[in-house]
């Protein structure tokens, strides 16, 4: 499968996030774009989800 360098689809969600979907006749591919903060310390994180 070969996907395009652009996604078909873009959105924006809450917390600075972006949702990237490609389509193509086989499958449906999803990439999540988070911020990064070198300074976040993954021991005091909370539940990924709600």
């Amino acid at each position: 499968m070969v996907l395009s360098q652009l996604p078909d689809e873009l959105f924006e969600l809450p917390g600075d996030r972006t949702l990237a979907r490609w389509v193509t006749p086989g499958a449906t591919v999803e990439m999540l774009i988070t911020p990064y903060d070198p300074e976040l310390d993954p021991d005091t994180w909370g539940p990924l989800t709600g």
